[in-house]
């Protein structure tokens, strides 16, 4: 039975260690001990601290890395910029390092944000030209990852938007849901265009990855581009939610502190083919989150109090 080691216990991680149960030796690692998942055993890990990371993967002795533990707030990323390279960045080269010394393939989640978004439906193999420091930091990320070369086993899965039913963590589309639900009215972006992902669909493909031994750049992401306001009406007719709650506004009336992408969609024609399978589109996407979000227990369908 292969060892797996997930670092990252947020949205994403847990759909990976749920996805491994039955299959492996599930070991799980965050710096918040609080995040530990059923099914699997959980170190809490400091993954800036170079000899912390070395010693667990060390002692571990995994088959595979799933690194999925990152800054993701965009404008935290802007305020604190060297906390974000540090984490997002150099961290990503401790946890790479550590891997090549035991021989375990790593695979490491990027971002559509490393694009400027002039274009859109970016392939793998577009320069990358981040706008903010997060883009910033997680380009760092992948270089600290590409520097081990082709002896060494990796793959680089970006992805974008990512959503999903999780009873600790909220996003995206957990927040649209909480606030309309509640008759709270919210302001959502006509000018930025992303490739929303369901967390299960990405957690499944980037498993297959490691199965079938794919090593690289891939993009993983849905496989439809939508607007993030045409994104939220969509989750309106999959949930029964009051589209008039929703207003459409452009990104500078949000005075946001970083620069966001217009359009940093993702073309998934790589991995799709290397794979054999469709990434979801958005109604596949929320419709397996629908399914899931009516299986979660009320009180843990929504914060304890409003996320704006």
């Amino acid at each position: 039975m292969d060892r797996v080691l997930v670092i990252g216990a947020g949205l994403l991680g847990s759909r990976i260690i749920e996805q491994l149960s039955g299959d492996c030796e599930i070991h799980g690692a965050d710096v918040d001990n609080s995040l530990g998942e059923l099914g699997c055993e959980f170190h809490t890990l400091d993954i800036t601290d170079r000899n912390a990371v070395s010693s667990l993967i060390g002692s571990v002795r995994p088959a595979a890395v799933f690194h999925t533990a990152a800054i993701t707030n965009v404008d935290r990323c802007e305020v604190d910029k060297n906390l974000a390279l540090r984490v997002n960045g150099t961290a990503s080269g401790h946890i790479a390092l550590a891997c090549a010394k035991v021989n375990a393939y790593l695979c490491y989640i990027s971002t559509d944000y490393i694009f400027d978004g002039k274009k859109g439906n970016y392939r793998e193999d577009d320069p990358p030209k981040p706008l903010s420091a997060y883009g910033e930091s997680k380009l760092l990320g992948e270089t600290e990852v590409r520097c081990l070369g082709d002896r060494w086993k990796w793959v680089i899965a970006r992805s974008s938007i990512l959503y999903g039913a999780y009873r600790k963590r909220f996003n995206f589309a957990t927040w649209i849901i909480d606030e309309l639900r509640s008759g709270h009215p919210i302001r959502v972006v006509t000018d930025q265009t992303g490739s929303p992902t369901l967390a299960d669909d990405l957690a499944g493909a980037v498993l297959d990855l490691w199965r079938n031994g794919r090593t690289g750049i891939y993009n993983v992401a849905g496989r439809e581009p939508i607007s993030r306001y045409d994104f939220a009406l969509r989750v309106c007719e999959v949930f029964g939610l009051d589209r008039a709650l929703v207003t459409p506004v452009r990104t500078g009336e949000l005075r946001q502190r970083a620069q966001r992408p217009e359009n940093s969609s993702l073309d998934v024609s790589k991995v799709e083919l290397a794979l054999g399978r469709n990434m979801l589109d958005v109604r596949g996407g929320l419709q397996g989150m629908k399914e899931r979000w009516e299986r979660l227990p009320a009180g843990e369908k929504g914060p304890p109090s409003r996320t704006v």
